[in-house]
């Protein structure tokens, strides 16, 4: 019964509902502390890890995590505390701490292969190059997908393949490669269709359209965005449909479409409040004054007394960054906003170097940051193979014609 429980956990997470799995997650760790080996205790304490994680309760969810790990070493057994060391990883990647991250995931890495588990090595190789890819450490990225990849080829892993070319999409991207981006993203696509694993399907539905959107393409971009959102609908993946509809609303308002601005960013805050995961909280908070601004209901200089009272409320620095970069965004005269951005995106750029940062410092200053990177080539299952785009979208849009909808309760909650 334990592992029920923690199946039907894992189930609401795969779909994004967080505050859904917890009771299903405690419930696992309970049972097996009743009944269970102390195989099973360790398991269940990194699915609670898990679940916490999900909320963002990332100090408790380390402390689960610990306590997993500590049972799997008083054990020695490698698959225990390889599983332990991959959850204790993940924990601290959201917690914000990447070193200490890549420390306990190369841990786990280790002992995957020492046991031969080459599905976990391959789990293992994606998690570390996520890792670096939300730290927009470029470089280090490509060092696990280019390999991984090798391997979901060798392995015959399509799911995999489809979310290391997502996931390479995304490198791209970050460093402002957006027609390669849009090539992966387009061949992530085709796997995602052809197999019909509509999750990575997803997600590159949303980025495409980003990557679109930043090449100067709105409508094309528009519409990809569409058709992600009814995939998350279906899916009812709702912390991916929040930042979808989040990329959305930003379109509109680039568009002066602002009621259609205003119910996109509306619903996206729904969903945030929703599956309980508020990562793109203040994104969603900054984007609603922009709107609001735009719609004459405060003037630029009561619209930065606003972001200004956020700042304590964000003390890291890219937030930090983003307030002051808006600030002056919407009035110009913003003289130390505009200082202050431009030394944080500076120093942003000579760290972990990334398209956007340079693009924003060149607006604050009139100045080009340097690109220290180059570009790889790209991998032969991208740079070999054609994507005929109108026959994925014809297959998506019958996907989504013949999917089960999501039930009206849903769809109140969230439309």
């Amino acid at each position: 019964m334990s592992a029920v429980a923690g199946e039907l956990g894992n189930a609401y997470v795969r779909l994004g509902q967080a505050a859904q799995a917890l009771p299903y997650y405690e419930e696992q760790v309970r049972l097996a502390r009743r009944g269970g080996s102390a195989i099973a205790i360790s398991k269940a304490l990194g699915e609670l890890a898990l679940g916490h994680r999900q909320l963002g309760e990332h100090d408790t969810a380390v402390g689960f995590a610990l306590e997993s790990l500590e049972l799997a070493n008083q054990l020695g057994d490698p698959w225990a505390l390889g599983l332990a060391y991959w959850r204790l990883g993940g924990c601290y990647h959201e917690r914000g701490e990447p070193e200490a991250a890549i420390e306990r995931l190369h841990k786990s890495l280790r002992l995957a292969r020492e046991v031969g588990d080459r599905a976990g090595e391959l789990s293992l190789m994606c998690d570390c190059a996520g890792v670096h890819l939300a730290s927009r450490q470029f470089t280090q990225a490509i060092e696990y997908l280019f390999p991984a990849l090798d391997l979901a080829i060798d392995l015959g892993a399509l799911p995999a393949q489809g979310y290391l070319l997502n996931h390479l999409a995304d490198a791209w991207r970050i460093q402002g490669g957006y027609k390669e981006a849009a090539q992966c993203y387009r061949r992530a696509l085709q796997v995602g269709t052809e197999a019909g694993f509509w999750t990575v399907v997803a997600y590159a539905l949303s980025y495409l359209g980003c990557t679109l959107a930043l090449q100067g393409r709105p409508d094309e971009a528009e519409d990809w965005q569409v058709r992600a959102r009814a995939m998350f609908m279906n899916l009812q993946d709702t912390m991916r449909l929040a930042a979808c509809l989040h990329f959305h609303a930003d379109l509109c308002l680039e568009q002066r479409r602002l009621d259609e601005a205003r119910s996109l960013n509306e619903w996206a805050l729904r969903c945030m409040e929703e599956c309980g995961v508020n990562l793109m909280l203040l994104d969603n908070q900054v984007q609603t004054l922009m709107l609001r601004q735009a719609s004459h209901e405060i003037n630029p200089c009561q619209a930065v007394l606003e972001l200004e009272a956020l700042l304590d409320l964000w003390p890291e620095p890219r937030h930090q960054a983003l307030l002051h970069y808006t600030a002056w965004s919407l009035d110009h005269s913003q003289e130390d906003h505009r200082r202050l951005a431009a030394t944080l995106y500076q120093g942003f750029n000579e760290r972990v170097p990334n398209a956007e940062d340079r693009e924003r410092y060149l607006l604050l200053t009139g100045e080009h940051l340097p690109c220290p990177l180059t570009l790889p080539d790209l991998p032969a299952i991208v740079a070999e193979h054609d994507v005929d785009l109108g026959a994925v979208a014809a297959r998506i849009d019958e996907h989504l014609a013949t999917a089960q909808l999501v039930s009206d309760s849903k769809v109140a909650v969230t439309a």
